[in-house]
């Protein structure tokens, strides 16, 4: 009576099997580059092709043996598991199964493909930012506040300059910190004099940032409205003049110096 009782199983369509698979490749391929993002390992195209390619090893792999498991109750024997996979290739092709294997092949590029487009975009706009800091006195934190708004003539202060890399590889910035004397006329501002305080070279990682001291020392006055200290970056080497204009990315505060 028990040899009697068996389970049925209803194999699925050819269509079916594509509905799966194109659902299973969606929803594998983001977990996959998901997976990557809390563990060690770099998110990259490589590294997002190794892992789908691994798990489909792993869950083919799994498949096989319950198939295996299904078919006969007593063990996986190897001479089944491998009766099974030479029948597989000796079988007689068809054009339903070539039709099959071209499209699971199919499906899996496209996954591969779509699974490296969305590391290469790197979750997004790539940028840089670029930013004045200054420490707090009591508890030493960093803060985008408490900018000091008057200097004597040889009195030096010292501000924090913060570079964060979103560009999606390595990139060597150059900082350019220059005071500026700043006249406006009509609604106008015009830069009367600029004098460079100091120039710095830094290899900021992808996702890392860098914090540099900064001293600042206003060593002269000239005859303008306003002196204005501006940080610009650049990409690489700097331009012999460096201006706002020609900064890939520029941040200013205002300081009244006095003698």
């Amino acid at each position: 009576m028990a040899d009697e009782q068996r389970i049925t199983h209803y194999p699925i369509s050819f269509a079916e099997g594509v509905v799966l698979t194109v659902g299973l490749s969606i929803a594998i391929v983001p977990l996959s580059v998901l997976v990557l993002n809390f563990v060690a390992w770099p998110i990259g195209p490589v590294s997002t092709v190794v892992t789908v390619a691994a798990l489909t090893a792993v869950m083919s792999g799994i498949a096989i043996i319950h198939r295996i498991v299904d078919s006969q109750s007593a063990g996986v024997p190897i001479e089944r598991l491998t009766s099974i996979l030479t029948g597989s290739f000796q079988s007689k092709p068809t054009i339903r199964s070539a039709a099959e294997v071209i499209t699971v092949c199919l499906l899996l590029l496209s996954a591969g493909i779509a699974g490296a487009a969305l590391t290469q975009t790197n979750g997004g706009e790539q940028y840089t930012e670029l930013s004045i800091l200054t420490e707090e006195a009591e508890t030493g934190n960093l803060t985008a506040d408490g900018y000091p708004t008057s200097l004597q003539v040889g009195e030096q202060t010292e501000l924090v300059v913060s570079v964060g890399n979103h560009e999606g590889q390595t990139v060597q910035y150059t900082v350019v910190t220059r005071l500026q004397s700043v006249s406006t006329s009509g609604g106008e501002r015009t830069v009367t004099r600029a004098t460079t305080i100091d120039t710095l070279s830094v290899n900021v990682g992808d996702g890392d940032v860098s914090r540099q001291a900064m001293p600042i020392t206003a060593n002269t006055v000239a005859d303008a409205d306003r002196h204005r200290l501006v940080v610009l970056l650049y990409k690489g080497a700097p331009p012999a003049n460096p201006t706002l204009e020609n900064a890939y990315r520029d941040v200013h505060i205002w300081i009244n110096i006095t003698q």
